[in-house]
């Protein structure tokens, strides 16, 4: 009886591992995983609060991923690889300090979504406006157009991901790509800029150095180490991920490179023809003037660029609800 005992367990193990048992299906891949980070981290809205400083926010940057990213993305990678399972930071938790741990961190985690899907809801709206302009501009303080949109992106976001992260991947990889385009629009217009007129911010060794007895510099420097956090969910989703130990590994290296480089080189965009002062007004955080640039009679002339930069920046706060709704929403099993 006693030599039973084995074999039936191993029996059970093995019918458990079968291919008629429920697991989640594994869509993302290195590609799709990169694309999810860039459109998870990047939001261009740090670049105005960078270019307020001058050229030292340049500095910043570079320390901000010295000493936070870059410890983040060696903690994500350790983490994940011993741990690749699906839940991200809930099984490290878990395995770490037992699950009420565990419990506090999955749910304050989520509960900061009440959080930020409201006001990333309300940008969408605001930034739609700007796709047009003109008299569009009046139905920003419109509650029933902004209930309409904020509601109609939701459950739209909502029923693409309980339908499948295979499917509900491309929202995210298309908001990864409008992210590559946004910042190229910004970093092209800056060069282009600075090629016809100069620039009208000295880049100066002295003027590199940040005022680090300032308090609004070390109130920016926090602010752009924040906008380096994000490379923590995609292992969340470790269970849909393919080869995760690899896979995960691959994004974070690649994301490491392409965060830093897309903030740096915006930065110094707008610093090199907006001048600290002015530029505060590109890429404004509030949802309804998210383009303040866009109103000059300058900007007006070139609306079809306008148009371009609007619909990606809506297409990367789509993205970005997407991203945080696939964390919640069920995915189908095989």
């Amino acid at each position: 009886m006693s030599q039973r005992q084995p074999t039936e367990a191993a029996a059970v193990s093995n019918a458990g591992a079968g291919n008629d048992s429920p697991h989640l299906r594994r869509s993302l891949g290195a590609l799709d995983l990169v694309l999810m980070s860039v459109a998870a981290i990047i939001s261009f809205r740090w670049l105005s609060i960078a270019a307020q400083i001058g050229p030292s926010s340049l500095t910043l940057w570079a320390l901000g991923m010295l000493l936070f990213f870059v410890p983040s993305a060696l903690t994500v990678l350790e983490l994940s690889t011993r741990l690749p399972g699906e839940g991200g930071i809930y099984i490290w938790c878990k395995a770490a300090f037992g699950e009420l741990h565990a419990f506090v961190v999955g749910w304050c985690y989520w509960v900061s979504n009440l959080v930020f899907f409201p006001s990333l809801l309300i940008f969408i709206a605001g930034v739609f406006l700007y796709t047009k302009g003109g008299n569009w501009l009046t139905l920003a303080a419109s509650p029933l157009y902004n209930g309409a949109v904020c509601l109609g992106v939701l459950w739209f976001a909502t029923l693409l991901n309980v339908a499948g992260l295979h499917r509900a991947k491309w929202l995210q990889n298309v908001g990864g790509v409008a992210t590559w385009m946004a910042g190229a629009m910004i970093f092209g217009g800056g060069a282009l800029a600075w090629h016809a007129f100069g620039s009208a911010t000295s880049f100066r060794p002295a003027a590199l150095l940040p005022d680090v007895t300032s308090l609004r510099t070390l109130a920016s420097f926090a602010a752009m180490a924040l906008a380096y956090v994000g490379l923590e969910l995609g292992p969340i989703l470790g269970g849909e991920i393919k080869n995760p130990r690899r896979t995960i590994a691959t994004a974070v290296l690649t994301a490491c490179l392409i965060v830093p480089i897309l903030y740096t080189a915006g930065t110094a965009a707008l610093t090199t023809r907006q001048g600290m002062t002015s530029a505060a007004s590109v890429c404004n955080r509030n949802p309804r003037r998210p383009f303040t640039i866009a109103t000059s009679s300058r900007a007006r002339a070139a609306s079809p660029c306008q148009f371009a930069f609007s619909a990606a920046r809506q297409t990367i706060g789509l993205a970005k609800q997407s991203v945080g709704l696939s964390f919640v929403a069920p995915s189908p099993t095989r």
